[in-house]
């Protein structure tokens, strides 16, 4: 569902569910935090939706980008801090533990940086030789199955693989979620 057919809705309860919605970006969602800024409700409600806004989109854009946006906008960062959106990620960054040296903190992310890095990596690994194998059997894949491909979850690209020997490229399509070729 498109982000905007949520944020035309008058009840903006609903307008941080758009942060994982289609056609939102980070610029986006600064503005919808914005917007909620400005909506005819009590602050304290306006600032829990505005963090709420930033916490979902947080699921679909990188956290770094996602708060150097924010920092940058002066209403969004007053608005969160108000909220105490900002101690709750300071919460969550240290887990609890202020008294944490923030190189630990740091060592500690850049860890979980690597195990996400190697993961992506494999995942695109088994992408690339899904794509190479399946092209020396069938030859050249048309754009939709590329493209496809390209945003297969690791479950599917599974899938792929452990029936790529077997399937036949209808097969191969109805994995990706797309119509037979002939």
């Amino acid at each position: 569902m498109p982000a905007e057919r949520v944020l035309s809705l008058p009840d903006y309860a609903l307008w941080p569910l758009a942060g994982l919605m289609a056609g939102m970006d980070v610029a986006k969602t600064i503005t919808t935090a914005e917007r909620l800024a400005e909506a005819p409700l009590p602050g304290p409600e306006r600032g829990e939706l505005s963090a709420l806004l930033i916490a979902l989109a947080g699921a679909r854009f990188s956290a770094d980008r996602l708060l150097r946006v924010v920092r940058s906008t002066q209403v969004t960062n007053e608005l969160l801090r108000e909220t105490g959106f900002h101690e709750f990620l300071f919460e969550l960054l240290y887990d609890g533990d202020r008294d944490k040296p923030l190189a630990d903190v740091k060592a500690r992310a850049e860890a979980e940086g690597q195990v996400e890095g190697r993961i992506e990596g494999r995942v695109e690994g088994m992408r690339q030789a899904i794509q190479l194998a399946l092209t020396a059997r069938f030859g050249a894949l048309d754009d939709a199955l590329t493209d496809a491909l390209d945003h297969a979850d690791d479950a599917t690209l599974h899938g792929l693989l452990t029936h790529m020997a077997t399937d036949t490229l209808d097969q191969v399509r109805e994995r990706l979620g797309l119509p037979s070729a002939g």
